[in-house]
């Protein structure tokens, strides 16, 4: 089933975890009415469609697991926003291009690898083409979009 956008009434979660439970569809507008929410899972569904630039609305986050998901298009630059976000995994998606320098400011201050992995994206060489699907100079973890394979990035 979809996500229903009537999510947002509920304005008080503080987390949501979705993960794992064949959702479809692509993420309801309601959604980002949640802006008390620092916890959401939505991790492997079959969500697709784009990740809406009012995703920077959840300033309050702290974790973000979209993995798994079919999303398209690029990573909004709007989750710059979340100043808050220790972890935010995107890998095993359709995303591409380039993870936004608003994201990547975020290591510097919230997103610092520490017991668990901060940034996660399909920015290791695809093993068909040898070009990531995702360009990222700041992740922690590049994943191979074929292979579902995932390596420690080298930073420079």
């Amino acid at each position: 089933g979809k996500i229903p956008s009537s999510i947002g009434m509920y304005q008080d979660l503080v987390g949501l975890n979705l993960g794992s439970n064949e959702f479809t569809g692509s993420l309801p507008n309601g959604l980002y009415n949640l802006t008390n929410l620092m916890f959401l899972y939505l991790h492997e569904n079959s969500l697709g469609g784009s990740i809406s630039d009012k995703i920077g609305q959840l300033t309050a986050l702290t974790q973000l697991s979209l993995y798994g998901n079919p999303f398209t298009g690029t990573i909004p630059s709007s989750l710059g926003l979340c100043e808050e976000l220790e972890n935010l995994y995107l890998h095993e998606t359709n995303l591409h291009g380039t993870v936004p320098e608003e994201v990547c400011a975020l290591t510097m201050k919230s997103l610092v690898p520490q017991e668990y992995n901060a940034l996660s994206a399909d920015c290791y060489p695809d093993i068909e083409t040898l070009v990531p699907f995702i360009t990222c100079g700041c992740c922690d973890i590049c994943c191979d979009h074929v292979t579902l394979e995932c390596v420690t990035a080298v930073m420079e």
